[in-house]
């Protein structure tokens, strides 16, 4: 059987939520993040972006990070796929390839920001992982965590009917299983498999990170069907649930 790497596959990617300019355009979210950095003493920040894929995102972030924070910032970002070296490379960021089921980030105390944008729910030993993460964070830097909301309000309309959650997948090759109704199995089916196999929710992702020694500064909820944003204040109801969380 061929072994599949859902994240080497960028085309799994095109299209999907961005979580760089998401959260920068919420005044409340950046304004807790710039607060907490703007409390560092160091002229010069470091930014380690994990799941960086082409970096368009990460420099985004770290241009808006130095306009208000005016500091400079070094910018570095690692993915499990080299095709995203040479992008990378040209967006000035020390790109590192990783796979962080099995390596660790090769940092210790070494990072002011972190970001995890939508990874987590593809990496199959998280604690693994979020203990490289803690490492690799400086003492009273943060880091940025989003993740699917396995309990969203799509999702609590759908299981009571025996429908499949959205965002939870059982093949690798087809998305529509489980949808029941056809025009939902449909549109599911328009979507490619991306590999997400650890399921959160807010509570569950807030014990998983105090269990690894984070203090939890912020939750928030990131809802991107434009017409129920207003759910963004009940962080448990919206699409994706983020924390920003200090070390």
């Amino acid at each position: 059987m061929n072994k599949i790497i859902f994240q080497d596959k960028r085309d799994r990617f095109i299209g999907g939520p961005d979580r760089y300019k998401e959260i920068t355009s919420n005044r409340y979210i950046l304004g807790h993040i710039t607060d907490i950095l703007n409390k560092s003493g160091c002229q010069e920040l470091k930014y380690l972006d994990i799941g960086c894929s082409e970096g368009i995102g990460s420099v985004y972030l770290k241009n808006i990070l130095e306009k208000i924070l005016s500091k400079k910032i070094e910018l570095y970002g690692t993915d499990i796929s080299l095709k995203c070296r040479d992008s990378c490379i040209k967006n000035d960021i020390k790109f590192m390839k990783l796979d962080l089921n099995e390596d660790t980030l090769p940092f210790k105390d070494h990072f002011d920001i972190i970001t995890v944008f939508e990874v987590i729910e593809h990496i199959f030993y998280t604690d693994f992982f979020i203990q490289s993460v803690y490492s690799a964070l400086k003492p009273g830097g943060i880091a940025i965590i989003t993740t699917l909301n396995t309990v969203s309000w799509k999702n609590r309309i759908l299981v009571p009917l025996g429908i499949q959650p959205m965002n939870t997948e059982v093949s690798a090759e087809n998305l529509g299983y489980g949808y029941r109704y056809e025009i939902i199995k449909n549109y599911m089916k328009k979507w490619k498999p991306a590999g997400h196999i650890r399921q959160f929710t807010l509570y569950s992702l807030e014990d998983f990170l105090k269990d690894n020694k984070f203090k939890v500064s912020l939750r928030f909820g990131i809802e991107n069907w434009r017409y129920f944003r207003f759910l963004e204040s009940l962080p448990n109801m919206c699409t994706s649930i983020g924390m920003v969380i200090t070390k």
